[in-house]
């Protein structure tokens, strides 16, 4: 932008400069301020997650999946347990060496891969627990279902996320 122009001007005794801003470069200013504000309240991380339409027992357990891993980590147990159960025995089946193995809580935790987890008298009693160590496994590495399938299939994704809103 040009500079701006500078205009004396006398009063009875004394002359000050004063500087006119043109109104463009005012306007300008103006909306860089507003997008920067915008862009603070965009850029900045939500405090919570609600899901639409379900209780408040269920608000909870997204609410604390949220502190734990955000938005993602909330979307990945939606995807292996929409019920948002613990207690849940998914019902699929699947077999290994001739015996029967099931997925279990809520991030689908198999009993053939992390037995010793879910034998842990926590894993049916306190979800909390439970949550924090499918946020470990998660963490680690542990490749589930609900996550390849939300990275695979957009469609999927787009109707779990439309079932969540951010405050």
């Amino acid at each position: 932008m040009g500079n701006p122009i500078t205009e004396k001007t006398a009063t009875a005794s004394t002359e000050h400069a004063v500087t006119l801003v043109p109104r463009h470069q005012e306007l300008t200013t103006q909306n860089e301020a507003s997008k920067s504000q915008l862009s603070k309240s965009t850029n900045a991380k939500p405090k919570t997650i609600r899901r639409l339409n379900v209780g408040a027992d269920n608000q909870e357990k997204v609410q604390y999946a949220f502190r734990l891993g955000g938005a993602e980590f909330v979307y990945l147990l939606h995807a292996e347990n929409g019920e948002w159960t613990f207690k849940r025995k998914h019902p699929v089946a699947y077999f290994r060496n001739g015996r029967r193995y099931y997925d279990f809580g809520f991030c689908g935790v198999s009993n053939y891969y992390h037995s010793k987890l879910i034998q842990d008298p926590r894993f049916f009693t306190d979800w909390r627990w439970q949550m924090e160590q499918c946020f470990a496994l998660w963490k680690g590495g542990t490749t589930f279902y609900g996550k390849e399938h939300l990275r695979k299939d957009p469609s999927f994704r787009v109707s779990i996320v439309n079932q969540y809103v951010f405050e």
